[in-house]
């Protein structure tokens, strides 16, 4: 059955929106500065840096809660470990800046991809004023990292933690849809000088796609200068 114009109007209004809130780039929420907003620095440069790959089990629930069935993805991953991050006066209150982020980036709307930031400086353009959007909490304690998504900014529209499923917008349409992911959901592992081992746990906003992603990744050594 095709879709009316009516129809297709809000789907594409609906892509737009979620794409809007995919990149970062705020399609609503508070306040104009938001929706101009843009982060104070790339998430995938500086920092120490580790690359490897996270093996994500994402089960698919149907409206009453009943698992469908689960599809397993493996996807190349860089995690970013930089100092806390700062903006308008306020430090992040990790004991560092922790983003986990698809590689290369032009991975990031494929089916599969997590993408997961502590905490985010924003920019607004329009007055020159930061500030700073905190996700996740988590403690370290000697090499053990555990913590937990304590406020995704939905209501914001500066969600920055995602994972990308097949979601069907109408029927026979489906696209690569990236959900929100919820507060609650729990990160544990390890985490040295040269590695970092991570399971990452719990659900979209949705609640129809609870996953467990198990991340590892080594270090990359700076390139010695010639």
């Amino acid at each position: 059955m095709g879709l009316s114009r009516n129809a297709s109007q809000k789907a594409g209004l609906a892509l737009v929106w979620s794409l809007g809130l995919f990149l970062g780039l705020g399609c609503g929420g508070e306040s104009a500065r938001q929706e101009s907003s843009a982060p104070l620095e790339a998430q995938q440069t500086g920092g120490e840096q580790f690359v490897g790959s996270a093996t994500t089990i994402v089960g698919f629930l149907d409206p009453f809660g009943n698992l469908l069935g689960q599809v397993t993805y493996v996807k190349q991953v860089v995690i970013v470990v930089r100092p806390p991050a700062q903006a308008g006066g306020l430090v992040e209150g990790n004991p560092f800046n922790l983003a986990i982020l698809p590689n290369p980036p032009t991975d990031a709307s494929s089916e599969g991809a997590l993408s997961l930031q502590s905490a985010v400086g924003f920019f607004d353009p329009t007055d020159g004023q930061e500030f700073l959007f905190q996700y996740w909490t988590f403690t370290l304690n000697g090499t053990a990292l555990s913590g937990t998504l304590t406020n995704n900014h939905a209501t914001e529209a500066l969600t920055l933690n995602f994972l990308n499923t097949p979601r069907e917008l109408a029927p026979g349409i489906v696209i690569v849809w990236p959900n929100a992911i919820a507060n609650g959901t729990t990160l544990q592992g390890t985490a040295d000088a040269n590695q970092v081992a991570l399971r990452i746990q719990g659900n979209v906003v949705s609640g129809d796609r609870p996953f467990v992603s198990d991340i590892t990744a080594v270090r990359v050594l700076p390139q010695p200068q010639p």
